[in-house]
């Protein structure tokens, strides 16, 4: 796999910045061509991915939040999951943060959806999970996270992506059921969360 630098960011990303990014695309909400219920779930997706991956791993999840394309515009961010600190392994804590990302790509593909610039707004869409890592990796690790160049690196992102996708299969249809209540609901409490997963 190659790993591509942004033109307008120093920062790596699967597939290419869109052809267009600046001038006829100016935001990643336009890379992603969806109707809004529908960028709104795959938005939820990448929250359920999240909290599917915590809850799992021992990680509580306090509450979550998605929001509509339009509430988006006013906030900091398109949706939050809130949850206790870490205080689990290493690989819980990478592939709880690589999950948002890696279960909104697998959503595109099942539903028939994906393209390259989709997927590139989907991991945009996951940079402040990577930085959290990259600062998780960094100060309590000593390590760097590193984009395609150590195959059997632990702090790889490509390493840490495939573990991802491979533990996001049983848990796949609590993912999605998890994802429809809250785009349903757009606020979930932690009980309700796991009630969801449970019922999956």
């Amino acid at each position: 796999m190659s790993w591509h630098l942004n033109v307008d960011r120093p920062v790596y990303t699967r597939h290419p910045t869109p052809r267009g990014w600046g001038n006829t695309v100016t935001s990643t909400w336009q890379a992603l061509a969806l109707s809004d219920d529908l960028a709104m779930l795959g938005i939820a997706v990448h929250e359920a991915g999240h909290a599917a991956m915590m809850l799992q791993g021992g990680i509580r999840v306090v509450s979550m939040t998605v929001y509509s394309q339009e509430e988006a515009r006013d906030q900091p961010c398109l949706a939050k999951t809130v949850h206790d600190d870490y205080s689990v392994d290493y690989h819980v804590i990478a592939s709880a943060l690589a999950a948002g990302e890696r279960a909104q790509d697998r959503w595109l593909r099942q539903e028939k959806l994906w393209t390259p610039e989709r997927a590139w707004a989907v991991e945009r869409h996951a940079l402040d999970d990577r930085a959290e890592l990259e600062q998780i990796v960094s100060s309590q690790l000593h390590g760097t996270l590193t984009y395609g160049r150590n195959p059997s690196d632990h702090f790889d992102y490509a390493n840490i992506c495939d573990r991802t996708d491979k533990a996001l299969v049983p848990l796949w249809g609590g993912v999605l059921a998890l994802a429809g209540e809250l785009a349903r609901r757009k606020t979930l409490t932690g009980g309700q969360v796991t009630a969801v997963l449970a019922a999956a």
